[in-house]
């Protein structure tokens, strides 16, 4: 089998009114509003430089669950 390549990318999506969005824009990070099925989101954007907080925000809001701090890509399908 050809051994399994991917990688990992930031993808911060949280509920609007989430201490997380909140975080984020004290941190001078840029932020989109989406609305998907009738709720809005904050989607925070981070650069290479600053994907490492990634994991900062996952010590400090331990209610969010993985998807809603990354994505994965690449992956061989099953």
């Amino acid at each position: 089998a050809p051994p399994a390549s991917g990688r990992w990318y930031p993808s911060v999506r949280v509920a609007e009114a989430h201490p997380l969005a909140v975080h984020a824009a004290q941190l001078d990070l840029p932020i989109e509003r989406e609305q998907r099925c009738g709720e809005w989101f904050a989607r925070v954007s981070l650069s290479n430089e600053r994907r490492n907080l990634i994991f900062d925000f996952a010590d400090r809001f331990p209610d969010l669950r993985g998807w809603q701090l990354a994505s994965v890509g690449g992956m061989p399908t099953s």
